[in-house]
């Protein structure tokens, strides 16, 4: 399984990107279920299922910076296509009469990219 995701992880990691733009177009609620009314403490679901989304983008973004030992510029060009993937994501959502645009929809994307980043430079730092 190693090897496989080590050959595959720009595949994987395209093939996700794509998933969360084709995610963010696809309506939603046909089955007359809200995840939007149902909270985890304070946090409403649905802005955690954002926030997991993109965290889980940027854990695979840094599996393909390590397995491709990339330098600190595409570092920090990968995660800013992250941001605007997050941005993006979300303002589509915008012109779509089936899909609603929230703003704390957008942060639970951002904040999934930046949790992310920081996680894997706390990684870095504790492995030296």
């Amino acid at each position: 399984m190693k090897n496989f995701v080590q050959r595959r992880i720009g595949q994987i990691f395209i093939g996700y990107s794509l998933l969360v733009l084709i995610v963010a177009v696809l309506p939603t609620n046909s089955t007359g279920h809200r995840i939007d009314r149902v909270h985890l403490g304070t946090f409403r679901l649905d802005h955690l299922i954002h926030t997991a989304q993109f965290l889980v983008w940027g854990i695979i973004a840094w599996m393909y910076i390590e397995i491709k030992q990339t330098d600190k510029k595409r570092i920090t060009n990968i995660f800013v296509i992250g941001l605007i993937l997050a941005i993006c994501s979300e303002l589509v959502q915008k012109w779509l009469p089936y899909r609603g645009y929230g703003l704390y929809d957008l942060l639970g994307n951002v904040s999934g990219v930046v949790l992310a980043l920081l996680g894997g430079i706390l990684v870095k730092v504790v492995r030296k």
